[in-house]
């Protein structure tokens, strides 16, 4: 259940969910376009996750993907925030940093989390584990998505980036502590 709430909390759906506004913000000229560039940015990452999960492990997967998506948030945080000062830039870096987040994402935290789930609860608990774990995704998911405009009206966009930035770090140090291997640890 972590893993979904470092998951959803560290702005995936944010960035699903309203990547046409926040790059319009940033003043990316073609924002819709953008948001389709994103989609398929995110079905390539996820495909080849298949081929890297088990050639370097869930645990450097998780670990890359997260430091991945912390870098990225906290660049579109940086991108937004001096977004008057230098708007050209800001755009640029905007939509780079969104791809990367996204590849990050598709990559590992997507995929792997899924995963990883029904993998580390015993048999005899996994229908209840499992079905647990992908209750409170939906309800971060279903959070995330609703508080995220509100959140952005009263600290701005840049803020709650910084604050995906943070959570993304943290999700890193827990998977690297947690994770041994290929399991967590007791």
């Amino acid at each position: 259940m972590v893993l979904y709430l470092l998951q959803q909390f560290g702005g995936i759906n944010a960035i699903t969910y309203f990547s046409t506004s926040i790059l319009q913000a940033a003043g990316v000229r073609s924002a819709t376009l953008g948001s389709a560039a994103l989609g398929a940015c995110s079905c390539a990452a996820t495909v080849a996750a298949a081929g890297l999960i088990d050639r370097l492990g869930r645990r450097r997967l998780l670990e890359l993907s997260y430091g991945g998506m912390a870098l990225s948030a906290l660049l579109i945080g940086l991108a937004l925030h001096w977004q008057q000062a230098w708007p050209t830039l800001s755009s640029g870096v905007t939509l780079g940093a969104t791809v990367a987040y996204i590849l990050a994402f598709g990559v590992g935290s997507g995929p792997v989390t899924g995963l990883l789930v029904p993998e580390l609860v015993p048999a005899r608990l996994r229908a209840r584990g499992v079905s647990l774990a992908f209750a409170s995704h939906w309800v971060c998911n279903f959070v995330v998505g609703q508080c995220f405009l509100p959140a952005a009206d009263r600290w701005g966009v840049a803020t709650l980036f910084f604050f995906f930035a943070a959570v993304c770090g943290l999700a890193t140090k827990f998977v690297s502590f947690t994770l041994v291997g290929d399991k967590f640890a007791a």
